[in-house]
């Protein structure tokens, strides 16, 4: 069974104080034509192989799912699962969380596993605050600490992203740990008021209205621990006379456009040298299910040339 794990962007992404042990979020976010791909089998034993240019841990989002599942079951789940990675770790596209929740997915489905949507998510929340979202897999409102998560209803994405993705990895937790250090919460009360009012205008293409409302708490926190990113946002937004903004807790740079050719048009010279660029449209379940049942292993993203 081969499957497709998409990457995600954050619209929209408000924090408030850290209660406990998480810092509860309200976000708006949206699955991206930038896939890793997935192979789950039956086999003897368990086996996760990732083909991979960056290295992976050992203790990875994929095992961890494996290892509650059969904690919960209590029974061995042997599988054989290959993962080719797309999706660079640390670059705040959630690529380690997609993997497990379509390993989840896919899993449950395989070995016929009687549990509820709601255990299910109970699992994917324990994995990692970003694994619910990729259940859903479509244009969602996120809530809580990750676990509450809202697909927008009769949505269907018409937009495209000039995506820019780092070297480097950045991490979510040196970067949240600046964002404590700083205190400089926001009112998830008010955020989610404007992701309302930012879905709305997302409908009607009104990109450039929706850009005055896009924001990302971590956004701060990530540049002043993260200088080079600073910098590379501020010159490709002098270059392209385009609005940029980050992804999570970064380091990939996204832009909004209408329609492809107006991403192609963006010259960028030699600003990021290193980065890797790519013009990716928004991916919603049913475009999903599409590129799985026509088994297209080709990944629905063209990569940019900057010159």
């Amino acid at each position: 069974m081969k499957v497709l794990a998409p990457a995600k962007i954050n619209l929209f992404l408000e924090v408030g104080e850290k209660k406990e042990k998480f810092h509860p979020i309200v976000s708006l976010i949206t699955p991206i034509s930038f896939s890793d791909i997935v192979e789950i089998e039956k086999s003897k034993k368990t086996e996760i192989i990732f083909h991979s240019k960056w290295e992976i841990p050992v203790d990875n989002t994929v095992k961890k799912t494996l290892d509650l599942l059969e904690t919960k079951f209590k029974t061995d789940i042997p599988v054989k699962i290959d993962i080719w990675k797309r999706i660079p770790p640390g670059s705040g596209l959630g690529g380690g969380s997609s993997n497990a929740a379509v390993v989840l997915e896919n899993v449950i489905q395989m070995f016929n596993l009687d549990i509820s949507e709601k255990e299910m998510l109970k699992i994917a929340l324990n994995v990692g605050s970003d694994v619910p979202i990729f259940i859903y897999k479509n244009l969602s409102i996120v809530s809580g600490y990750g676990e509450i998560v809202k697909p927008v209803k009769n949505y269907i994405p018409t937009y495209y992203f000039l995506l820019l993705v780092p070297p480097i990895r950045i991490s979510t937790k040196d970067v949240y740990k600046q964002l404590d250090k700083k205190r400089e919460f926001g009112n998830l009360t008010n955020g989610l008021k404007k992701i309302k009012i930012l879905v709305g205008l997302l409908r009607e293409r009104e990109f450039e209205k929706a850009e005055s409302i896009m924001y990302n708490r971590l956004e701060k926190p990530c540049f002043e621990i993260w200088e080079e990113g600073k910098e590379v946002m501020k010159e490709i937004e002098k270059m392209s006379g385009r609005k940029f903004f980050l992804s999570g807790s970064g380091g990939s740079l996204f832009s909004i456009f209408r329609e492809k050719r107006e991403a192609e048009t963006i010259k960028l010279g030699d600003v990021a040298v290193g980065w890797d660029f790519f013009i990716i449209e928004c991916f919603n379940n049913s475009k999903i299910k599409e590129e799985i049942n026509g088994n297209n292993r080709n990944q629905n993203f063209a990569r940019y040339k900057s010159e």
